[in-house]
């Protein structure tokens, strides 16, 4: 509830001081993450063994394979979170562009960070890990003092989780403004204590946790990935129709009026005669 009291005044200066705050709170945390990724991955460099990362697609492109990727292809659906504020950039000439530059740092930090884990520890004790960046972390000793990067673990796990969670709400609440034509400040509480309840009891156990993230995935990729997909698919399909259509009645309309014309133009001489 310190969370829901903390964002209620939050969503409160948003309002007043539109999304400038939540853009400065974003870029700030995402760098902070960033550094924290990048120092996490210099200090546990030298406990990776590449050997853990052969041979490569050993069982090929089989059943597992598949369901991996598609799980992979479900944990982006975050992406989709960003939908509701493409109304509110002024500039979307090189929208495609800059959301494709951040679509791509962020995969290959993903990258990165899977492959550090396999080598470290191989996929077969990676996967018997709940949280193994964690227990890659307290490996790091430097120079006699420098030990356990955890703290950069943890900046990157709960940073993410704030921006995440932030912008996800506000933009579910951008969303129920504008369906509902008016905001409703009753919603952060509602949203807030649903969302306690629910992490409540699907946290109390580690393996239902993991059990209701494994379904997430599907969700996810079905709601936030396929489901805008077709959607804005139908939408280009139809404006491409419906911009042929108006050109062609411009055209028919632009070929009318120079009969016309033409028509005008050899009975004027014949009148005047």
């Amino acid at each position: 509830m310190v969370y829901t009291f903390i964002f209620y005044n939050y969503y409160g200066l948003l309002r007043k001081k539109g999304l400038r705050p939540l853009m400065i709170t974003t870029l700030i945390g995402i760098t902070f993450v960033m550094l924290a990724g990048t120092n996490l991955g210099i200090l546990t460099q030298k406990y990776k063994d590449n050997k853990y990362l052969y041979p490569i697609l050993q069982h090929g492109f089989d059943k597992n394979m598949i369901l991996a990727t598609i799980n992979a292809l479900g944990l982006y659906g975050g992406i989709a979170i960003t939908l509701p504020y493409v109304s509110d950039v002024a500039d979307k000439h090189r929208l495609i562009k800059n959301a494709l530059v951040g679509i791509l740092i962020v995969v290959q930090m993903e990258i990165y960070s899977t492959i550090g884990i396999i080598t470290t520890f191989g996929y077969k004790r990676a996967l018997t890990i709940f949280y193994p960046k964690l227990i890659q972390t307290q490996l790091v000793s430097h120079f006699d003092f420098l030990e356990s990067g955890e703290l950069f673990v943890m900046l990157q796990i709960i940073g993410g989780w704030f921006i995440k969670y932030t912008l996800t709400f506000y933009a579910l609440l951008k969303l129920i403004e504008i369906f509902y034509n008016k905001p409703k400040n009753n919603a952060i509480w509602v949203i807030s204590i649903l969302v306690f309840i629910l992490s409540f009891f699907a946290s109390r156990n580690g393996f239902l946790l993991f059990k209701i993230l494994i379904y997430y995935n599907y969700i996810a990729l079905v709601n936030f990935i396929i489901m805008p997909l077709i959607v804005f698919a139908i939408y280009s399909a139809r404006a491409s129709a419906s911009k042929s259509n108006k050109d062609k009645a411009e055209g028919d309309t632009s070929n009318e009026n120079n009969s016309s014309n033409t028509k005008q133009q050899v009975n004027t001489p014949a009148l005047s005669k």
